[in-house]
């Protein structure tokens, strides 16, 4: 009853000015969600927020009837009148109940179908490079990326649909020239998926190696726009160059550089972290001889060391004995050798290098034994008893509990955590208990432990039903 109650309510705060009906109903084991073409963007992008369905592209659905990525989770549309469609998924009469838990998918969370593009272990967002059998997709110089398609005579338009225009299909016609169309667009550093629409039909590039899965039997076009050019000269005469390093797990095989009049080149996009590479050319490891930074691993091999971002210092103090200390965690895939820290004068344990924006465990490694720092945060691991360092960078988000003073711990769990128990701690201050958190984009579910005891936040009427009856929070983070 509370949950049909909770639902109620959130149907009448959808702001609707077409008419106060709601635009949502549950008819013959269906979810159907109304939107009218005549809603104004602010109160088209109102209706959606509240149903989690952010990333349907409204344009698709009014004129192609495309539900776009949300079809991977069953979502159809179907017209509903001149100016209206409806947006329909089949529930199972359980189901009913929980109209607001709409999955939510990211490009992010897909399998790239090649090397081209991995999860680098020093960052939580991706790293890449192009692979085109022909350039289609190249940089300017006046700074604009140009896309463009060689396609038949009869072609009457063809527009550039991507996650650059949240999947526009009108917003980026193409210039025809012959039988080539092109398109230009200012590319922000990153990867970028595309596709082209030919006379209303979908495509991808059949040019573009580097593709994902789109959820119907086909898939996107991927292209990575570059922020780092790696450069090797004096091996003219060499017959093969590889770039290998951290950002691509030391791959001996996939990324070759090309040959030119500079050198031996290869571009990639690389988010801001630390990173560890060698050349190896015609089979022989090298480091990269215009690149002074070199650091050593714990085995001894050196090894090109760049960073991109601002750097964060690790600092560990009251270890003057010790005679290697390294840094290990979740921000390099908990590598034992890689980060070996400097012992200062005074006798503090130094490393400085960047680690993108997120949320990461960690911990220090004091002649071969795991320690953690007092000084810092420290959240429960896997092994009972046992404990972590806990790294917040650029958090986006403060769980907070009001009205639970006299509790004696209040702890943090959810999907960002993988529902680990029992979780991160919260600080009391002030009578509130707080912790900062970075957070993915998209929908987190989470529950607060007081002294052991499972909640729902009181302070966020937003939350679904879990297997256990007892539902779950959730917060969007756009």
């Amino acid at each position: 009853m509370r949950m049909l109650c909770f639902i109620w309510l959130c149907l009448i705060l959808v702001h609707n000015a077409a008419a106060q009906k709601s635009p949502f109903r549950i008819d013959d084991e269906k979810m159907i969600l109304t939107l009218n073409r005549n809603w104004s963007e602010a109160e088209m992008k109102a209706v959606l927020v509240q149903f989690d369905m952010q990333l349907l592209n409204t344009d698709s659905a009014f004129r192609f009837l495309s539900a776009g990525r949300l079809a991977m989770d069953g979502w159809v549309v179907r017209k509903k009148g001149r100016n209206k469609v409806e947006v329909m998924k089949n529930i199972s009469k359980k189901q009913s109940l929980d109209m607001l838990s709409v999955p939510i998918y990211s490009s992010d969370s897909m399998n790239m179908n090649s090397a081209a593009g991995q999860q680098n272990v020093y960052t939580n967002k991706i790293v890449g490079y192009n692979r085109f059998e022909e350039r289609s997709v190249m940089e300017l110089e006046n700074g604009l990326t140009e896309f463009r398609i060689e396609t038949k005579s009869k072609v009457k338009e063809v527009f550039l649909s991507g996650t650059f225009n949240t999947w526009s299909t009108s917003g980026l016609p193409m210039v025809r020239t012959g039988d080539t169309w092109i398109a230009l667009v200012r590319l922000n550093p990153g990867r970028h998926e595309y596709k082209y629409i030919v006379d209303g039909e979908w495509r991808s590039d059949p040019r573009n190696q580097n593709r994902l899965d789109d959820g119907y039997s086909d898939y996107n076009s991927v292209y990575f726009k570059s922020n780092k050019t790696f450069r090797l000269q004096g091996y003219e005469k060499a017959k093969r160059v590889v770039l290998a390093g951290s950002f691509n797990n030391w791959d001996e095989q996939t990324q070759e550089l090309r040959l030119t009049t500079a050198g031996w080149v290869t571009d990639m996009f690389l988010p801001d972290g630390t990173y560890f590479y060698k050349f190896i050319v015609d089979g022989e490891w090298i480091t990269d001889p215009g690149n002074t930074e070199i650091r050593m691993d714990v085995s001894g091999n050196a090894n090109s060391f760049i960073s991109i971002g601002k750097p964060i210092r690790f600092e560990l103090r009251n270890f003057d004995k010790a005679s290697k200390v390294v840094l290990a965690g979740s921000f390099n895939g908990w590598d034992e050798g890689s980060l070996l820290m400097q012992q200062m004068p005074d006798k503090t344990w130094v490393a400085e290098f960047v680690i993108g924006e997120g949320m990461y465990t960690y911990k220090y490694i004091v002649d071969g034994n795991w320690t953690c720092d007092p000084t810092q945060p420290m959240v429960p691991n896997e092994n009972a008893g046992d404990k972590n360092n806990l790294l917040v960078i650029n958090p986006n988000f403060i769980f907070s509990l009001d009205n639970y003073d006299k509790a004696n711990s209040v702890y943090v769990t959810g999907s960002f955590n993988e529902w680990s128990e029992p979780g991160f701690p919260l600080v009391k201050k002030d009578g509130r208990w707080e912790l900062p958190v970075y957070l993915p984009s998209g929908k987190t579910l989470y529950k607060f432990v007081v002294d052991g005891n499972y909640i729902l936040d009181p302070a966020n009427a937003l939350y679904e039903e879990n297997e256990f009856g007892t539902g779950n929070s959730f917060v969007w983070v756009e």
